[in-house]
């Protein structure tokens, strides 16, 4: 089960339950390795970083990572350099999200009318005509580029990437 309790925050982070809840209060947190390094955050990596994304949820978990990896254990091994091979990567795409339906609601004059025809006082009407939700709605456009080098020799190997 992966979850955002930060709700639609776009820098809250997800968390990741592959096993039952084990206490009261929940915290089943998975542990994350990447490249070997316990504990590591998958939100400061670059999907397009990501070589293999291994998911431990039995008994070998616990083997390995003792009590750590009782509730499973997430493997991350990023990309790496290969002797003799030079590459520069370039990555890039582009999301537009649309509204789908806009919900069929009164404009501001026929929200005053009904105010009238309902006997409920529009004493606090400023007379706006504001429509807030094409105010507050757009079409976002996302954009991402990433780019990577890598390369070397067989007693010295580098990558090197900027998203």
């Amino acid at each position: 089960m992966i979850t955002r309790p930060g709700g639609n925050n776009p820098n809250g982070d997800f968390e990741i339950q592959l096993r039952g809840l084990t206490t009261m209060a929940g915290g089943a947190q998975s542990l994350i390795v990447i490249d070997g390094v316990v504990g590591g955050d998958l939100s400061s990596l670059s999907a397009d970083n990501i070589q293999s994304f291994d998911v431990l949820k039995d008994g070998s978990a616990a083997a390995i990572y003792g009590t750590r990896g009782t509730n499973g254990v997430i493997l991350v091994t990023t990309k790496k350099a290969a002797a003799g091979v030079n590459k520069l990567e370039f990555n890039s795409y582009l999301a537009v999200q649309t509204l789908d339906k806009k919900s069929d609601m009164m404009n501001a004059d026929q929200f005053r009318r009904a105010l009238d025809q309902y006997g409920t006082s529009s004493a606090h009407d400023y007379g706006a005509s504001t429509d807030w939700f094409d105010e507050i709605t757009r079409t976002p456009i996302s954009q991402n580029y990433s780019v990577a080098s890598s390369g070397g020799t067989h007693s010295l190997n580098y990558r090197a990437s900027i998203a």
